[in-house]
């Protein structure tokens, strides 16, 4: 497909077999983007923090533009071998974009709420800080299950010959 990343790219091989997923990073990049605009109004952004934010924005753009050019191809989705990782996902995939984008939500109404009520500086750091990593840690548990799910597995037929 013109303008997509090369075949090889793991991102790639989730955006067009999981689409789904794509919803769910999304959602993960929507939810960053919420706790990155709090760590600027606290004035408290580091560089690590924008480039975490910055990856989190690629990836999500790049298996979002995927999804959308498979979409509009009409290609076909290669069905996923069941696995581990699949079961893991498949819930997460289909419940997880509506339940980030309420968690966003509440974030931002008690950020905005404790703001409001005077409550230190600190604090709201440390909250921002608590919800920034939670979200981090969420996006690379998805991504790397995303990529272990559609990985390449030998056939046990073909490995006993």
């Amino acid at each position: 497909m013109p303008g997509v990343p090369g075949p090889r790219s793991r991102t790639v091989q989730v955006a067009q077999r999981r689409r789904s997923l794509v919803k769910l990073l999304v959602a993960l990049l929507i939810a960053r983007m919420v706790v990155t605009v709090a760590d600027i109004a606290e004035s408290h952004l580091s560089w690590f923090s924008a480039l975490i934010s910055a990856a989190v924005a690629v990836e999500a753009w790049r298996a979002w533009r995927v999804a959308r050019a498979a979409r509009q191809s009409g290609a076909a989705v290669e069905p996923i071998p069941d696995s581990g990782w699949d079961r893991f996902l498949r819930p997460i995939e289909h419940r997880g974009p509506a339940i980030l984008y309420a968690l966003a939500a509440i974030f931002a109404v008690a950020y905005v709420a404790l703001a409001v009520a005077g409550t230190s500086r600190e604090t709201l750091m440390d909250v921002t800080a608590v919800v920034r990593e939670a979200t981090t840690i969420c996006f690379v548990v998805v991504i790397v299950a995303g990529y272990q799910s559609v990985k390449e597995r030998p056939n046990p037929a073909d490995v006993a010959a």
